[in-house]
């Protein structure tokens, strides 16, 4: 399904009844990627599985943090959100985006859920990004590809589930080059030091002890700014929870939800 806003065509998928929960995937993969998760949570909620731009049925974005916060901004506008009601999670790049939309149009829904996310990243947390973008300019998506998967699990869980590990590899090599490109360069400049204290939302924020994407000082840095935010670590799971640890990761989210 598309969806035209101010901002650009973002591709969704909506399944479920209920309140309002939209969900963001990560740079390393697509809405698919809360296949896992979606059954349990559409019992309760109606779910908005969003492209982000650039991938799916999405239109690119600027490769800034803002553009992409607009972008979830436009769609709430676009929808019969009701504000009280409605919940944002994201996942990696989508927690940066949900954390954008919260920065710039956080009177447009409620709850916030951040999946492994900061509100910038260190110098040496920005370091992958560069590389990444070079890489793909020279080799395409198969140039990151086992580099990126490494980031989403944990080592034990790759060696125990390598289907897993193989299915999330080719969804990376079918995702748009340039979208790719742009989402690291958003990443890698993205800086809401200033702006996130101000953050109204309830806010929840995930993460796994082992994730090395978004390394979890970065999310207790958010916890400790946000005002009105809860703290949760998954001990020995990785970039990707509704993946590698579903139950755990549901666990986690819906009585912060149903609050």
């Amino acid at each position: 399904m598309i969806v035209e806003t101010s901002t650009g065509r973002i591709g969704i998928e909506q399944v479920g009844e209920g309140p309002d929960l939209i969900l963001l995937h990560s740079l390393l993969t697509d809405r698919h990627v809360y296949d896992l998760v979606a059954p349990r949570l559409a019992s309760r909620y109606r779910l908005t599985l969003v492209d982000l731009p650039g991938y799916g049925l999405s239109a690119a974005a600027e490769p800034t943090m803002d553009s992409y916060g607009d972008r979830i901004g436009g769609l709430l506008d676009a929808g019969d959100y009701d504000p009280a009601t409605t919940a944002i999670l994201g996942n990696g790049l989508g927690g940066f985006v949900a954390l954008a939309t919260a920065v710039r149009h956080g009177d447009r829904f409620n709850k916030l859920i951040l999946v492994g996310c900061g509100s910038s990243l260190p110098p040496a947390g920005k370091q992958a990004f560069p590389i990444m973008i070079d890489k793909v300019a020279n080799g395409g998506m198969e140039g990151v590809a086992d580099m990126a998967v490494g980031r989403i699990f944990s080592a034990d869980f790759m060696a125990a589930h390598p289907e897993m590990v193989a299915e999330r590899r080719e969804v990376l090599l079918r995702t748009d080059p340039k979208a790719f490109q742009t989402a690291c360069q958003a990443i890698h400049d993205v800086n809401y030091d200033r702006e996130v204290p101000a953050i109204s939302n309830p806010t929840l924020l995930v993460i796994g002890s082992e994730d090395m994407a978004t390394p979890p000082s970065l999310s207790r840095a958010l916890h400790g700014t946000i005002p009105n935010s809860t703290y949760i670590e998954l001990d020995g799971v990785a970039h990707g929870p509704q993946l590698q640890a579903p139950d755990r990761f549901l666990d986690a989210i819906e009585p912060f939800l149903a609050a």
